[in-house]
């Protein structure tokens, strides 16, 4: 089982760089850099880019649903135990991964046009690190309530 575990916090951790930094390669270098090009260039480029970009947040997304759901399950007992605190900082971060991932479902499908791409992607890459912030808020409380409970 402790393989599972590690497994699983490493599928989760490597899951949430990729994701976060692809989206920040893209809007820090990529589309920078491509302000260099000719409008039909930088649309053909941007495109490529974006489907590239599309492959990869799915497959992070699953490792991060797959890892995120083991991991829950496995320190369900833990989250109960630090009552609403642990509850609430779970429940935040779940809630706004789900939003991420609606939203970004939403856009690739066309649902929602408005806003350009770059707009999107800040957006994407504010709820990935405000989710990221709550991670290690959690990461710390958990840790802090197994400490008291050793002493």
């Amino acid at each position: 089982m402790m393989i599972l575990d590690i497994l699983a916090r490493y599928v989760h951790v490597v899951s949430a760089l990729l994701m976060l930094g692809a989206m920040s390669a893209v809007i820090f270098c990529v589309w920078p850099a491509t302000r260099l090009l000719d409008e039909g260039l930088r649309s053909s480029l941007h495109q490529l880019v974006q489907n590239r970009l599309g492959r990869i947040f799915w497959i992070a997304a699953a490792g991060l649903i797959v890892s995120g759901v083991y991991n829950w399950i496995k320190l369900a007992a833990v989250y109960r135990d630090m009552g609403p605190l642990g509850n609430a900082l779970i429940g935040t971060k779940v809630l706004l991964a789900a939003i991420l991932l609606a939203l970004y479902w939403a856009r690739q499908t066309r649902l929602l046009q408005k806003g350009s791409d770059r707009s999107w992607l800040m957006i994407y890459l504010h709820l990935g690190a405000i989710i990221l912030l709550l991670a290690a808020v959690l990461r710390y409380f958990r840790l802090e309530h197994l400490n008291s409970l050793l002493k």
